[in-house]
C-alpha cells in the first residue's frame, strides 16, 4: 500500500512543485503564525500568504490519496454513495481550468484530509522501516515537532472544510452533517479529543434540525432512508466512543429517537458502494458498522448500570468508600459480573465472517493464541475483523479498570473485585498480543492512529495491576506483556511524537515495579534496562496466563480465588478521593504526559511514584443515566 504514494503519474501540463512524501509529512506546510484569539487550540495555524492555492494537491496526487478512503474509513461510516461521490469529485476537476486546482468542496475536502492523514502514517512508517534510526534523538525520543506529526496531515483541507460548513449553518443539509462526522473522525484520529467532542455536539444539533433522529417519511426513497439512518447512528457511535474515552456523559438518548437501525443487506451494500470490492469469505461490509453499534450500545448499558450502583453505594466519601469498604467494592463487582453477560451475548452473535481467525483458539477470548492472517484477504476485510475484536477488548478492559485499586479494603477481603482486576489484566494482555502480532506481520492496522491510544491504555493498566497485585503466578506473564506493550509503543515512535516519551516512562515504571515488588522478579534482581531496552524487542512468543481464560465471564468464575489475602505494597498510594468514572477513562485523559516526562528526567524512586499517581485528575465526573439498550428501544 506504500508504493502508490511514492509514484506520481506523468502529466503533460505543468504542476505545482509538491513532493508527495514531504507534503504527506507536512514538511511543506505553510509556516505557523501567532494564533488569533479565536484560534487558541493546538492546531497548525496556516498563513496562505495571499495565494489561495498554496498547500493543496494537484489532481493526480489528490486522486492517489483519495483511494485510501475506501480502504480505511468508508466501512466504519458508510454514509456516502460511492458512485455519486466519485461523480461529484470528477465534476469538480472537470470544471477547473487546465493546470489549476479544483474548486473547494467541504465534503471532498474533509475526505481528502482523512486520506492524507492515513497516507502520512504510511509514508512515515515506510521511512522508519528504511532508516530505523531516523527521527529519534539521543534520549530515545522522537525529535519531531508535535505540530509536524502525520496525525495532522492534510490539515489545510480540514480547515477549509470548517470554513465552508460555518457558512452553511443557516441552511444545513445532510451533507453538512456528513462533513461534521468526518471532521470528528479526523480530530479523533489526531488525538484531539476535546475538539472532537465539541464537534459531536455541533453535529448532533445539526442532525436534530434536519430531523435525523426520527424515521424518514414514507415517501422518501429507500436508499435515501438508509443514508439518513446510517448518518444518525454514526453520530451515536462517535458519541459513545468519545464519552468512554474522555469520561463524560453521553449527549444522545436513544429512547428519544425513532430512527430504525440500518440494513446490512447486499442490495443496500451494492447501492452504497457499487465499486467497493469485498471478499466472498466476508459478510456484507456494511455489517461492521452495525456490529460496532451493537457492541458500543451494550457497553453503554453496562457502564450506566454500574455507575448508577456505584453512586448509590459510595456515599459522601466517594471513591474512598469504594476503596476502603469491601462490601461496596464487592457489590459493584458482583453487579458487573451479571452485566458483562451482555457483552458475552454480543460476542456470541457476531457472524463468523467478522471473526479474527486463530491457529488454535477462540475469537473474543483472552487465550492469546496466535492469529491466523489470511494473506489473500483484501485489506479492509482484515481491518474490520481486527478493529471489531480490539474494540471489544478495549471496552472490557475499561469496564474492569476501576477494580485495580492501589490499597486493599480496610474491612475485609474482596475476591470478586480482585477477579475483575485480573480480568482487566487479561484483556490488556490480549489486546497487546493482537496489536503486536498484527503490526509485525501485516499492514492491516497501518494508518489507524487510535489503536495507539488503546495500546497505551493497556500498557498502563498492566503496570497498575503489576504494582497492585504481586501475584507470583502472574508475574512472568505480566512482565512479558509489559515488555511487548512497550515494543508496540516504540513502533509508533516515528508516527506520534509522544510515543518515545511514553515508552521511556513505561520503562521507568516497569523497573520501579520490579524493584519494589520482589514477587515479580522471577529468577532476577529486577527488570533490567537491557530487558526493557530502547530497541523495543519483545518476546518472540505470546505470553500466556498461568490459567488462561476463554471469555470474560470465565474470568468472573476465577474471582473466587482469595487474591486479596496476599500482602500488597504501595498502600500509601491509595486513599485518594478520586472519582470512579475517571479511573475507568483512558490513560490519555487521566495521566499528564508533561508531568510524566518530568518524572523520567528526575529519576526513578518511590517518592516519584507517589507524585505520579497523585497527578491523576479527579475533576471530571461522569453522571450517566440508565438507558435501555437500543435493541429494546428502537423499532426494526
Amino acid at each position: 500500500m506504500h508504493e502508490f504514494l511514492k509514484t506520481t503519474p506523468s502529466r503533460s501540463q505543468p504542476q505545482p512543485d509538491l513532493d508527495i512524501l514531504q507534503y504527506a509529512s507536512l514538511k511543506r506546510s505553510p509556516s505557523s503564525r501567532s494564533p488569533a484569539p479565536h484560534d487558541s487550540y493546538p492546531y497548525p495555524q496556516q498563513d496562505m500568504g495571499g495565494d489561495s492555492s498554496y498547500g493543496y494537491l494537484p489532481h493526480a496526487q489528490e486522486s492517489l490519496f483519495l483511494d485510501l478512503f475506501w480502504q480505511t474509513h468508508y466501512f466504519s461510516f458508510p454514509i456516502l454513495n460511492e458512485g455519486q461521490f466519485r461523480k461529484d469529485y470528477n465534476a469538480l476537476w472537470a470544471a477547473s481550468s487546465p493546470g489549476q486546482l479544483r474548486k473547494a468542496s467541504p465534503l471532498v475536502d474533509i475526505v481528502v484530509a482523512l486520506c492524507i492523514q492515513v497516507g502520512s502514517f504510511l509514508v512515515r512508517q515506510s521511512s522508519q522501516a528504511s532508516d530505523p534510526g531516523s527521527g529519534t534523538d539521543q534520549n530515545n525520543e522522537s525529535s519531531s515537532d508535535d505540530l509536524n506529526t502525520p496525525s495532522l496531515g492534510g490539515f489545510q483541507y480540514y480547515r477549509r472544510c470548517q470554513e465552508s460548513i460555518d457558512r452553511m449553518i443557516e441552511s444545513p443539509s445532510i451533507e453538512t452533517v456528513h462533513c461534521y462526522i468526518f471532521s470528528i473522525v479526523y480530530l479523533y484520529e489526531a488525538g484531539l479529543l476535546n475538539g472532537a467532542h465539541v464537534a459531536v455536539g455541533k453535529a448532533i444539533m445539526m442532525a436534530m434540525i434536519l430531523g435525523l433522529p426520527y424515521e424518514p417519511e414514507a415517501d422518501v426513497p429507500e436508499p435515501q432512508k438508509e443514508i439518513s439512518r446510517r448518518t444518525w447512528w454514526s453520530l451515536y457511535i462517535l458519541d459513545i466512543k468519545l464519552s468512554l474515552e474522555v469520561g463524560r456523559p453521553l449527549m444522545i438518548d436513544p429512547l428519544r429517537s425513532t430512527c430504525r437501525l440500518p440494513s446490512d443487506s447486499n442490495e443496500v451494500g451494492r447501492w452504497l458502494g457499487p465499486h467497493y470490492s469485498f471478499d466472498d469469505s466476508c459478510p456484507t461490509w456494511l455489517g461492521f458498522q452495525t456490529q460496532t453499534l451493537r457492541l458500543l450500545d451494550a457497553v453503554r448499558c453496562v457502564r450506566s448500570v454500574l455507575y448508577t450502583r456505584y453512586d448509590a453505594a459510595v456515599g459522601e466519601n466517594g471513591y474512598k468508600d469504594f476503596v476502603n469498604k469491601a462490601a461496596v467494592r464487592e457489590g459493584c463487582a458482583c453487579l458487573l459480573t451479571a452485566q458483562m453477560k451482555e457483552l458475552s451475548a454480543w460476542a456470541r452473535q457476531v457472524p463468523d465472517g467478522y471473526l479474527v481467525a486463530r491457529h488454535d483458539g477462540q475469537s473474543f477470548s483472552t487465550d492469546r493464541e496466535r492469529l491466523d492472517f489470511e494473506v489473500d484477504m483484501i485489506i479492509h476485510c482484515q481491518r474490520q475483523r481486527l478493529l471489531l475484536e480490539l474494540q471489544y477488548h478495549q471496552c472490557c478492559m475499561s469496564l474492569y479498570q476501576p477494580f485495580i485499586c492501589f490499597a486493599p479494603a480496610a474491612d475485609g477481603l474482596t475476591p470478586v473485585s480482585d477477579g475483575k482486576a485480573e480480568a482487566a489484566l487479561a484483556h490488556a494482555m490480549t489486546l497487546t498480543a493482537m496489536i503486536h502480532q498484527t503490526l509485525t506481520n501485516t499492514e492491516a492496522l497501518s494508518g489507524v492512529y487510535h489503536v495507539y491510544r488503546w495500546q497505551k491504555n493497556a500498557l498502563f493498566t498492566m503496570l497498575g495491576f503489576a504494582y497492585t497485585f504481586p501475584i507470583k503466578g502472574l508475574a512472568t506473564a505480566t512482565r512479558k506483556s509489559i515488555e511487548m506493550a512497550i515494543a508496540v509503543v516504540d513502533m509508533y515512535r516515528e508516527v506520534l511524537p509522544e510515543a518515545g516519551r511514553v515508552a521511556s516512562i513505561a520503562r521507568a515504571l516497569a523497573e520501579e515495579v520490579g524493584a519494589i515488588i520482589p514477587a515479580l522478579n522471577t529468577g532476577s534482581n529486577g527488570w533490567s534496562s537491557s530487558t526493557l531496552s530502547s530497541s523495543g524487542a519483545a518476546a518472540s512468543t505470546t505470553p500466556a496466563l498461568s490459567t488462561p481464560g476463554t471469555r470474560s465471564d470465565a474470568l468472573d468464575i476465577q474471582a473466587a480465588r482469595l487474591i486479596s489475602n496476599i500482602p500488597m505494597t504501595g498502600s500509601a498510594l491509595g486513599q485518594r478521593d478520586q472519582n470512579m468514572a475517571m479511573m475507568s477513562c483512558s490513560t490519555d485523559t487521566i495521566l499528564d504526559s508533561g508531568f510524566l516526562h518530568q518524572f523520567v528526567e528526575e529519576g526513578n524512586n518511590i517518592e516519584a511514584m507517589d507524585i505520579l499517581w497523585a497527578s491523576l485528575d479527579p475533576s471530571d465526573v461522569s453522571n450517566v443515566s440508565t438507558w435501555m439498550p437500543i435493541s429494546h428501544a428502537m423499532p426494526g
